[in-house]
């Protein structure tokens, strides 16, 4: 699913979780795991979903920037401005948490 930069959220993320993600969840619920940091490759995909997905199951999620890429600089800023706009903390490296 490609979703374009800007969309509002609720709207962009209205799809079925991805079984593998619901599944990683459902562990970190059981462990008692409320905040998760998020990193991967797409930001405007992949990443931006899975960090909807767990912050709309309750989840703190925080986005490792750092570690996220997407084609474009433009791209990239966008989709990580959409996402700290929904409440999701967006921190430059890991190190920015300690």
């Amino acid at each position: 699913m490609f979703v374009e930069a800007g969309a509002p959220l609720g709207v962009a993320m209205a799809r079925q979780t991805i079984p593998a993600l619901q599944e990683a969840l459902n562990l970190a619920r059981k462990a008692g795991i409320q905040t998760l940091l998020i990193a991967g490759t797409q930001t405007l995909n992949c990443v931006r979903a899975s960090t909807i997905d767990a912050l709309q199951k309750g989840y703190e999620t925080i986005v490792l920037a750092s570690c996220t890429s997407s084609m474009t600089p433009s791209i990239q800023q966008a989709n990580l401005a959409d996402m700290e706009n929904a409440g999701i903390t967006i921190a430059g490296q890991l190190q920015d948490l300690l």
